[in-house]
């Protein structure tokens, strides 16, 4: 599934409102001339990952994101968001389970 369909699915999902806050997100998402650019993959993992907190307000588990990116290993998801943290995309909170902040 691509990028695009799997954040229309989660959009076919939720509120008018909630829509507008994922879009927000995701214009936030492309203007970040202070970060790193990132993969095709990394850029999927950061796209579900804004996505999520956008509708829910909180970040996915590293085993949700496995499972909605069909990524079978959960460290396959922590190197992913190593790689994140790394080129300033997101930030990580030690010791909670969802401790992710996207920048």
């Amino acid at each position: 599934m691509t990028r695009l369909n799997e954040i229309t699915e989660l959009l076919n999902q939720i509120s008018e409102e909630q829509q507008q806050q994922v879009h927000s997100a995701l214009v936030a998402m492309t203007t970040r001339p202070d970060a790193k650019p990132l993969t095709e993959r990394q850029g999927r993992v950061y796209d579900y990952l804004s996505a999520h907190v956008a509708l829910y307000g909180i970040a996915p588990t590293i085993r949700e994101m496995c499972e909605a990116l069909g990524i079978s290993s959960t460290n396959g998801v922590k190197d992913h968001l190593l790689a994140l943290e790394r080129k300033g995309w997101i930030r990580r909170r030690a010791g909670s389970a969802r401790g992710l902040e996207v920048l």
